[in-house]
């Protein structure tokens, strides 16, 4: 079963925190600190079964109609559909804030995020 969850998640927490220790989940974690940024709304884990499977955080930019979308996805969840529902999730919000563009960060070295998005 898949679902996805916020940080506030007892089913999770502890998955959270080592992600949140890792040199990416770091960079979330920073991200998250932002006052533009809620926790319970732009931040979104994916969870398989009870494990971190991935997760995606969207940074706010009301005053330019945009969102910074951050997504990543644990190798072993790669190419099960896992980064379209967490895509979905992003745009619903989107909608919610209703803004005109998402700007999606994918690093150089990620081929994976790279061939994701040309297909969508």
């Amino acid at each position: 079963m898949v679902e996805i969850i916020n940080t506030d998640s007892e089913d999770i927490k502890i998955e959270l925190k080592k992600f949140f220790k890792s040199k990416i989940g770091m960079s979330f974690w920073e991200k998250l600190k932002r006052p533009s940024v809620s926790s319970d709304k732009d931040f979104l884990a994916l969870c398989f079964h009870k494990s971190l499977a991935g997760c995606a955080l969207l940074e706010p930019e009301p005053e330019i109609e945009r969102i910074i979308l951050n997504v990543y996805i644990y190798p072993d969840f790669r190419k099960c559909g896992y980064g379209n529902l967490l895509l979905k999730k992003a745009l619903e919000r989107g909608k919610d804030l209703k803004v005109r563009k998402i700007h999606v960060n994918v690093g150089s070295y990620n081929k994976a995020a790279r061939e994701f998005l040309l297909k969508q």
